[in-house]
């Protein structure tokens, strides 16, 4: 096509092709970027919504939490308690954090980041609450010592 013509009209037919093409990607990166801003700030406001949702919820949760670990943890008097309470409340925290600022970048959907912690700590509680009401404890630590003992049993007496 270009054939046609001397090369002075060649270059700047070349040179306007070029800057329209320019134009029109700086354009589209504006566009998008528009468009992100205005995907953050409707994730802030759907997140915003859930929060309000989550926070009551939470409060349930390590109620479920705390108190059937208070039931079972009975020895150890404060210390014990305190240190898990600490540290789960931590991870909750820490979680729900993450989950917000990825909702807010849109990597996950803001219902997902807001109630990601409440999620990942609703079996947990679950199970607590399960062992606190049927008494069975934390851990069962005979389940651990018994298959070690009778393996040494075994181990002992083939020896002799």
């Amino acid at each position: 096509i270009l054939g046609h013509y001397s090369n002075s009209d060649k270059s700047r037919y070349l040179e306007l092709a070029f800057n329209n093409i320019s134009s029109t990607v700086f354009s589209i990166q504006g566009t998008r970027d528009e468009l992100l801003s205005k995907q953050k700030n409707i994730n802030n406001h759907w997140i915003a919504i859930h929060e309000k949702f989550v926070m009551g919820y939470a409060c349930i949760l390590m109620f479920f939490i705390g108190a059937p670990l208070g039931a079972i943890i009975r020895k150890g008097g404060l210390g014990l308690p305190i240190v898990f309470a600490v540290l789960i409340f931590i991870t909750f925290h820490f979680t729900n954090t993450f989950g917000k600022k990825i909702a807010q970048e849109n990597q996950i959907t803001p219902f997902l980041g807001v109630w990601l912690a409440s999620i990942i700590l609703t079996p947990f509680a679950l199970l607590l609450t399960y062992r606190a009401t049927n008494d069975i404890g934390l851990v069962n630590m005979d389940g651990i010592i018994t298959p070690i003992q009778n393996f040494f049993k075994k181990l002992f007496n083939s020896n002799k």
